[in-house]
Formats: structure tokens, C-alpha cells, sequence
């Protein structure tokens, strides 16, 4: 997910849709902060921005509500639902 390489920055996002089916929500939740990690990473960095959106939008969709919550209130910035109500 750290490539600069768009096509080996989507297939990262489309193995952790693979792997969510494969494992279920569960593994997800568990390995959280380990792919936060990534996440912090592309925070502010030139382009990076508009990646940790796309970061944060895939890890909401494949972990539990619990866990979205969690992460939208970490990362206010990348909640674009909660940004369409504010603005």
C-alpha cells in the first residue's frame, strides 16, 4: 500500500478485500493497528493525503462497525460521510 505505483497501490487495496473474504472481519480487527501503521504513513505526505483516504475508506468497509467506529474517530480527516455533513 506504500507504492507509489497506482496499479501496485490498487492491487494492495483489492488483496485486502480477498483476504477479508477469505478471513472474515475478525482478522481484520485483530491486525488493525498493524495496517493503521500504513495508514499513519501516507498522512500528509505529498500526494499521500488522497491515498489514506481510499486507505481508510477500505479498512472501514472491511473491519467491524465497532472497529469503523473507532478508526472514523482516530481519522475524523478521512470520514467523508462525516465531512458531507459538516460542510
Amino acid at each position: 500500500m506504500l507504492s507509489t505505483n497506482r496499479a501496485v497501490f490498487q492491487v494492495s487495496l483489492d488483496s485486502m478485500r480477498r483476504i477479508e473474504r477469505m478471513f472474515g472481519q475478525e482478522v481484520i480487527d485483530q491486525q488493525i493497528e498493524t495496517l493503521v501503521e500504513t495508514l499513519e504513513k501516507q498522512c500528509g505526505t505529498s500526494g499521500g493525503d488522497a491515498r489514506a483516504a481510499r486507505i481508510f475508506e477500505t479498512f472501514t468497509a472491511l473491519c467491524s462497525q465497532e472497529m469503523a467506529s473507532t478508526l472514523k474517530q482516530r481519522f475524523p480527516q478521512y470520514d467523508q460521510k462525516a465531512n458531507v455533513i459538516r460542510n
